[in-house]
């Protein structure tokens, strides 16, 4: 018997890659070319989960969250093979999980979620 995950377990988030300083998520290769990555909240929410800026050796450290009061100072020391271990590691400290959001309005700024 499968058990389901609780809902207030799993954390929607939604992508946004930036290369110096510009917007490039809906680009081609923009998860190869992004220099720093955000989750932010949902399919459409203004609540950055965790950002995250590239390393010179290509590891991923996290600079700023809204969402893990409990995150040690060490955690910004970190360095992670990529933008979702590092929110999967701001989201364990309360014990939730990340799902990727899927947008079912297709209309920017609505609340699908």
């Amino acid at each position: 018997m499968s058990r389901q995950p609780d809902a207030r377990s799993v954390v929607t988030y939604r992508w946004q890659h930036c290369k110096g300083g510009y917007d490039v998520t809906d680009q081609s290769f923009c998860e190869a070319n992004a220099d720093r990555v955000r989750a932010w909240d949902g399919a459409h929410g203004d609540l950055c989960l965790v950002e995250v800026i590239r390393t010179p050796r290509g590891r991923w450290r996290i600079t700023s969250t809204e969402c893990a009061a409990g995150i040690p100072i060490s955690g910004y020391d970190r360095r992670f093979p990529s933008p979702l271990d590092a929110l999967g590691y701001v989201l364990k400290r309360s014990s939730r999980r990340p799902v990727e959001a899927v947008c079912r309005c297709g209309t920017p700024g609505a609340e699908c979620d």
